[in-house]
């Protein structure tokens, strides 16, 4: 026969373990995403970095994702290695996590703050820099503001999940994305 445990200590592990753990968790998250005036700073001052790695994956479409930890290029010999250089330099310059090259939805995205895992919300935050004719243009939502008041709150009480874009001018937005 197996004994269930008593109310004292399930209330003794929700209250001194769990509830530090999500508390610790939350303010966490919240802080690893920068308020607005900060990530348009941010931006002006490695534009010309940015500028420079949206003009490296527009020439070179091979170039299809780069972090700190690994590039995925689609070619190989000599010139996927100093792809993979050029990349990694760009990263290091401006300060980014990654970035991804998708040039069929005409899109460029530059991740600078986030945090993720597989059991928690992901939330993200970068800057994007769209074609005109980008087809991901049409399912963001674009907001005067990516801080959490502005964000739509869901039935529960946290942000609703997607993709919210603040305009910078120049095809450029700050993106965040809030994961469930």
């Amino acid at each position: 026969m197996v004994r269930r445990p008593s109310i004292r200590v399930v209330a003794f592990v929700a209250i001194f373990v769990l509830a530090p753990l999500l508390a610790a968790y939350h303010l966490f998250r919240r802080s690893t995403l920068p308020p607005d005036r900060e990530a348009v700073a941010y931006f002006k001052n490695h534009r010309k970095d940015f500028d420079a790695i949206a003009s490296i994956l527009e020439k070179n479409r091979a170039i299809t994702f780069c972090a700190t930890y690994e590039t995925d290029v689609s070619i190989s010999g000599p010139e996927a290695s100093r792809l993979r250089w050029d990349c990694m330099k760009w990263l290091w310059r401006s300060g980014a996590k990654s970035f991804v090259n998708d040039r069929d939805g005409g899109c460029v995205q530059i991740t600078v703050w986030g945090f993720g895992c597989a059991i928690c919300a992901d939330d993200w935050e970068g800057f994007d820099f769209f074609e005109p004719t980008s087809s991901v243009l049409r399912y963001a939502a674009i907001l005067p503001s990516l801080e959490d008041k502005a964000i739509p709150h869901g039935r529960r009480g946290g942000l609703e999940p997607g993709l919210y874009l603040k305009p910078l001018g120049g095809g450029w937005y700050i993106f965040r994305i809030e994961g469930s």
